[in-house]
């Protein structure tokens, strides 16, 4: 990277559009999924993906960031602890 302000735009605002961008695509991308299986109602392809969004929501959003966060905090706190002079 040329510069610390150049890497901290990388990562810190682009992983964020990337993923907001992918929020907002899901529901059309579950809704072609629901379609293919072939519901016929309008009220059956809602019900579906709004299910399937919410699923997504809760194991992706709330499990695998926290567990992630908790793993990545542990790792570095036992590098701190493992080795508090290397720097």
């Amino acid at each position: 990277m040329k510069s610390k302000a150049t890497a901290a735009y990388i990562q810190g605002f682009i992983p964020t559009v990337i993923l907001a961008t992918f929020m907002f695509l899901l529901p059309y991308i579950l809704e072609a999924m629901v379609k293919v299986e072939n519901v016929k109602t309008l009220s059956g392809i809602d019900k579906s993906v709004s299910i399937r969004f919410l699923y997504f929501q809760v194991v992706n959003v709330l499990l695998v960031s926290a567990l992630a966060g908790g793993i990545w905090y542990v790792i570095y706190i036992f590098n701190i602890v493992l080795y508090p002079f290397i720097r």
